[in-house]
């Protein structure tokens, strides 16, 4: 009888001991989960409006929206004011957004393209399956309008165009001057809209990126660039957004969102190389006509592919930064 009791002790002990690494588990997926406001945004919004010939909402209207890369799709339905509205979705395209209702045929809308942290409208026209004639077509616009999807003064850089912007450094400032009120200093200094550089924010992916110990000018981390351009997907500015989600900043907010793969295998390979004999002899910093010892070199790669067609995906980044540099002094020869 006593060994009976000890058993059903011992297998009670190991049960509590489970229960507690389930428990454990659980709080752990539930802090990982929980919500951190302030931090930049990764997705995008997508809404429209669904109307008859006459202009008038067409509620009850099934709308689907469809990312052409992956396959994936997005449901909803109209509601009494004719619109419709996906959030949270992926960043860039295009899309595919289809509409039907009984007794209307519209036309689908191809190439709809997403902005990182903004909201893209689409105009959807149902017509009904009779002949209709068009009489006539008018256009009203009042100057007091207000824009419920502007973002404030901002700019967006999607994916061709981050790979358009010159660049030498290959650094985020060379993306970060594309904003006509942000100026890019001596030593990558970012500065928008005269603050200084520490009242700016930088996320990727939604995490901060930020020089929280105030040792690098440029405001990043990293003495380089902590991602590669060719792993980002679209490239924001943020300075006076009207989004409650972006927060904790007083100059500009930087957000980028890197690359996920598609149904589709890409990738692409790079190698730059640069030293001082790019450089001319006047240059600042230079001695007595002399150039800086300098050699710089960057490469890598990208790939990415489907794991499970529409389903699953992947994406990988490598690169590699090597720099060798040395100061003139005038006592050393």
């Amino acid at each position: 009888m006593g060994r009976v009791a000890r058993n059903l002790t011992h297998t009670m002990n190991r049960f509590s001991s489970i229960r507690a690494i389930i428990a454990g588990a659980a709080a752990l997926v539930a802090g990982l989960a929980t919500p951190v406001f302030g931090q930049g945004v990764t997705s995008s919004d997508l809404s429209g409006f669904v109307s008859n010939e006459q202009g008038q909402p067409l509620a009850g209207a099934t709308v689907t929206a469809v990312h052409t890369p992956t396959n994936t799709t997005f449901r909803g339905v109209t509601g009494v004011n004719g619109r419709f509205s996906f959030t949270g979705i992926p960043v860039g395209g295009p899309y595919l957004v289809t509409a039907s209702s009984d007794g209307y045929k519209l036309e689908p809308v191809a190439g709809v393209y997403t902005q990182l942290g903004a909201n893209t409208d689409v105009a959807l026209v149902a017509v009904a399956e009779h002949v209709v004639q068009l009489e006539k077509f008018n256009v009203v616009g009042e100057v007091n309008d207000l824009d419920s999807a502007t973002a404030g003064a901002g700019t967006v850089l999607s994916n061709r165009g981050i790979e358009a912007v010159p660049t030498v450094n290959r650094s985020f400032a060379d993306l970060m001057k594309t904003n006509p009120f942000v100026t890019v200093r001596a030593g990558q200094q970012i500065q928008a809209l005269g603050m200084n550089r520490r009242f700016n924010t930088i996320t990727l992916d939604g995490a901060k990126i930020d020089d929280s110990f105030g040792l690098n000018s440029t405001g990043l981390f990293s003495l380089n660039n902590p991602f590669s351009l060719d792993a980002i997907e679209q490239f924001s500015v943020s300075l006076t957004p009207y989004d409650i989600r972006q927060s904790g900043f007083a100059g500009a907010a930087m957000n980028a969102v890197s690359k996920s793969g598609t149904n589709a295998f890409h990738g692409t390979v790079y190698d730059l190389f640069t030293d001082s004999n790019w450089q001319g002899k006047d240059v600042s910093g230079s001695l007595e006509g002399r150039r800086q010892p300098l050699k710089e070199r960057v490469y890598g790669f990208t790939l990415g592919g489907p794991i499970l067609k529409d389903r699953l995906f992947f994406f990988i980044n490598f690169e590699k930064f090597i720099r060798d540099s040395s100061h003139v002094s005038p006592a050393f020869t």
